[in-house]
């Protein structure tokens, strides 16, 4: 009975867990039907806060998360971002606070910007 005991684990797969401590008591009853006192255990869960993931592709164009878009002379903008599957996403919480985008190489200075 010891290595049955000894096999049970805890698990949480939630990507935002509680932190409020889990306790799990423990009796154990003979062919007798008598219990062993109560014994407690507890897990202490710590939240993760998960950086969140920004993909411009969403997987469609090439490998990784960049993307790449062609602007032709006296077109029409172009976006930064695949527009039909592009994301950011993050697994433990649905508010952004911000988001910083930065022009990092501009030749043709004031006639260039997002």
């Amino acid at each position: 009975y010891t290595n049955i005991l000894r096999s049970i684990q805890y698990v949480n797969n939630d990507q935002d867990p509680d932190s409020t401590p889990r306790q799990m008591v423990v009796v154990c009853t003979d062919e007798l039907s008598r219990d062993s006192l109560p014994v407690t255990t507890t897990i202490n869960v710590v939240p993760v806060n998960d950086a969140p993931v920004v993909d411009l592709n969403g997987g469609g164009s090439g490998d990784g998360f960049d993307f790449s878009e062609t602007f032709s002379e006296g077109g029409s903008p172009v976006p930064i971002i695949d527009q039909t599957i592009g994301s950011i996403t993050d697994p433990d919480s649905s508010l952004l606070a911000n988001c910083v985008i930065s022009l990092v190489n501009s030749p043709n200075g004031a006639n260039e910007h997002l």
